[in-house]
């Protein structure tokens, strides 16, 4: 039976919000083709490229379906991607072609949702209401160092508004009761992240964890982990985007103590809040897995400070304490799962 136009607009509804809001994968295979087209130049082919992409992303991702329209098997939806791990969100147009009652081909349109202050119109890209300037940085052909700098002055928290927040509080006190056990721990080599010896033992480790290993400390679930190493150590290799959460104190003080002096991470530290994952989160441990080795590889290769961007909380770095940082932070863990 030929479905109808309005059937078809339900069904790409249904699908979206399955997918990209409520993340449940298997219920979402029931509305994609397992022989699914993509033509966007953005995502791998198939409908595993697209499931993996969003897998990537953060919990907070969110999709707004606006004008739907359809004509026979096609369907065009105006929509907003937003909390993806970027400032700016995604106005789409999202074309797809139906097929035996599941989307079978796809294409988009996308652009970056201009601030009342960017748009030379004057009337919303999305919805009734403009973004908030302070919310978009104009991030388009620009060079890390000029993207950080916009970043710190746009979106930098301070130390006055981080003194009401149970985080900072939580952090302060894991610092204070790890610094006797740091007097004797044995000092990291920060520079020893760039070894053959020490890329072959985090690759190995990461290797040998399992969706079974044992949680030894902690709230979060082995997938969980995983992708808060990814954004931990990804973000400043263009893997994700985060917000920057650096004031003077955190770019001073707290990347002294933590990165140049501390040879360990000390448990129960609560920052960045970027790096935190909501207990309900839900995230394919094959792919999380599989990523962390992606960006192990990729910062073993960044050999050069003008490879890494600004860690969101510690601003830059130098080579040598961003290899000290990943060492004591995967480290930490890894063992977290007995790996």
């Amino acid at each position: 039976m030929k479905r109808t136009t309005e059937q078809n607009k339900r069904l790409v509804l249904e699908g979206f919000d399955t997918l990209f809001n409520k993340r449940d994968y298997e219920a979402a295979k029931r509305y994609w083709s397992p022989n699914y087209v993509q033509h966007s130049a953005h995502i791998e082919p198939g409908r595993d490229g697209l499931f993996n992409l969003v897998r990537s992303a953060p919990p907070t991702l969110k999709y707004e379906p606006g004008l739907i329209v359809a004509e026979g098997d096609f369907v065009i939806v105006h929509g907003r991607f937003s909390g993806r791990g970027s400032s700016v969100n995604w106005i789409a147009a999202d074309i797809v072609r139906i097929e035996n009652g599941v989307l079978q081909e796809h294409w988009d349109v996308l652009q970056d949702e201009a601030t009342e202050e960017q748009s030379k119109s004057k009337a919303p890209m999305f919805g009734t209401n403009f973004p908030k300037s302070a919310e978009l940085p104009d991030m388009n052909d620009r060079a890390p160092q000029a993207v950080a700098a916009q970043l710190t002055e746009s979106k930098g928290t301070n130390l006055a508004r981080e003194l009401f927040t149970s985080n900072f509080w939580m952090s302060g006190l894991a610092m204070l009761k790890y610094i006797p056990r740091s007097f004797r721990a044995t000092q990291v080599d920060g520079m020893a992240f760039f070894t053959d010896a020490k890329h072959e033992e985090f690759r190995n480790r990461v290797l040998g964890i399992t969706a079974g290993n044992p949680r030894q400390w902690g709230t979060m679930n082995i997938s969980q982990m995983l992708h808060h190493l990814n954004l931990a150590c990804g973000s400043a290799l263009g893997f994700y985007k985060l917000p920057d959460e650096s004031y003077f104190s955190s770019r001073t003080l707290f990347r002294w103590i933590l990165v140049d002096w501390f040879p360990e991470q000390p448990l129960g530290l609560r920052l960045p809040k970027g790096f935190k994952i909501p207990h309900g989160a839900e995230f394919d441990f094959d792919f999380e897995k599989q990523q962390l080795l992606k960006i192990v590889d990729a910062a073993w290769q960044a050999r050069s400070p003008d490879d890494w961007g600004p860690h969101p909380m510690f601003g830059e770095m130098t080579l040598s304490e961003w290899g000290k940082l990943l060492q004591i932070h995967i480290d930490y863990h890894l063992k977290q799962f007995a790996a």
